[in-house]
């Protein structure tokens, strides 16, 4: 029997009663279970008292991966760590709330509809075999390739035009 996925779901800190718990959205540890066929883990809002890279290694992919941070804080080792397992890497943002399911799909004429590489439905998930995208990244917390400065001298196109070092 195959194990199932192993997915992070960070969560809140709650008062009821004079005690503070460790809260998840029912909705989305139910999206995890379910929809995702996956095993959702509770990463527990600690701080810096838990080692997020750390914790975050013993996790399987997913879609996306967000980093909420200060725009000082040195957030290169959980870039390196998403960026291995997810298709998307979000600063500061919010990934679409898109179902992972044979009945979602991106839709349009043929032959969108027939595509192998979408960001939603059952076919998702070919997305891990890359690219990642960055949005919003500090040029500190992107790979050098991609790092305005191009110190790897790589021949690439930028907003579409052909850049040779």
């Amino acid at each position: 029997m195959q194990r199932k996925p192993l997915i992070g779901l960070p969560a809140c800190v709650r008062s009821l009663d004079g005690q503070s718990f460790h809260t998840i959205g029912d909705k989305y540890v139910r999206a995890v279970a379910l929809a995702a066929d996956a095993v959702p883990v509770m990463l527990p809002s600690l701080g810096e008292l838990l080692d997020i890279p750390a914790a975050l290694e013993g996790l399987d992919g997913s879609l996306t991966g967000t980093i909420h941070a200060q725009p000082d804080e040195d957030v290169n080792d959980l870039v390196d760590v998403l960026s291995a397992r997810s298709g998307r890497v979000l600063f500061g943002g919010w990934p679409t709330g898109v179902a992972v399911n044979w009945a979602q799909q991106h839709g349009g004429p043929y032959p969108a509809t027939t595509s192998i590489h979408t960001s939603v439905g059952a076919t998702a998930g070919r997305r891990f075999q890359r690219p990642v995208a960055y949005q919003d990244a500090a040029a500190s917390a992107l790979p050098p390739a991609l790092r305005d400065d191009n110190p790897l001298r790589v021949p690439r196109r930028v907003d579409g035009v052909l850049q040779l070092p």
